[in-house]
């Protein structure tokens, strides 16, 4: 059982601590700095380009059972305060643009369970195969910012209430990998397929009458597999297929009873390798 506690510091990147202003001529989209000003249409200032560090306070409490052979089981709760945390905003001024920017401050409270585990235990035919999972839920909030949260009352439509807080961009209400391997000690075969999704997660927040863009879950099942051959186990085979299930990168715009409006959207489609290798 151990607990811990430390404070941390996450400085704004030399691009986001910036004047910088960067287009995109794919996505048609600009970046601008966290150092530039924002004004609404009625001309008041909603960002004063002053971007600043964000200090966090952690709290984690974990529990660890350790078996044979690197085997495990954990249990962790966490739970951290933030002031003020930077996020990708959209831009007022123009359209289709966004910015880096301190919000309101935020807490992201949660838990993840943690496993490797052989299945030997089970059978003996089974100890070449192992099991490893790590699943994460977490539930965030920020305060939102005064102009913020008067730009979303001002823009809501009829029968929508904004609440005072809402969860904090780029941060996952839950994650999963999970992964099943193989290592044969005589056949000199290595296989793994590997699984990881992330829960829909707010992006870039909406600003006036421009509504929040989130990321759809992605489903992401991958498979590596290698075999050595030859004398002294030199050569060795291997074969590697990426995204089997053919899932999309998708984020869109997400607006009170409106349907989804696609904001950016990437098929990387599937892809194959096949590897050959040679020890001197």
């Amino acid at each position: 059982m151990r607990f811990s506690y430390s404070q941390t510091i996450a400085r704004p990147s030399f691009k986001e601590a910036s004047k910088a202003t960067i287009f995109d001529p794919i996505t048609g989209r600009t970046y601008i700095g966290g150092l530039i000003p924002d004004q609404n249409a009625e001309g008041e200032t909603i960002w004063g380009g002053d971007l600043k560090e964000t200090r966090i306070n952690n709290f984690d409490l974990r529990w660890e059972w350790f078996h044979n052979r690197g085997q495990m089981i954990s249990i962790s709760g966490f739970y951290k305060q933030f002031h003020n945390p930077i996020e990708i905003v959209q831009f007022v001024k123009a359209k289709n643009n966004v910015q880096p920017r301190n919000v309101g401050d935020a807490r992201a409270m949660g838990v993840e369970v943690e496993l490797r585990q052989s299945l030997g235990y089970l059978t003996d035919a089974l100890a070449p195969l192992s099991v490893n999972a790590n699943v994460t839920y977490t539930k965030s909030s920020v305060d939102i910012a005064a102009n913020e949260l008067e730009s979303r009352r001002e823009s809501a439509r009829e029968g929508e209430e904004v609440e005072e807080t809402r969860a904090m961009a780029g941060q996952s209400p839950y994650i999963i990998n999970a992964g099943l391997s193989y290592k044969g000690k005589e056949n000199g075969i290595e296989a793994g397929l590997y699984y990881n999704v992330q829960g829909k997660t707010l992006q870039i927040v909406g600003v006036n009458d421009r509504p929040d863009v989130y990321s759809d879950p992605f489903h992401s099942l991958n498979l590596t597999a290698s075999k050595t051959l030859g004398k002294e186990d030199r050569l060795s085979i291997g074969i590697k297929a990426d995204n089997i299930l053919n899932d999309d990168k998708l984020e869109y715009f997400d607006a009170y009873k409106a349907d989804n409006k696609v904001f950016s959207k990437l098929s990387p489609g599937r892809s194959f390798s096949v590897s050959f290798g040679y020890k001197f």
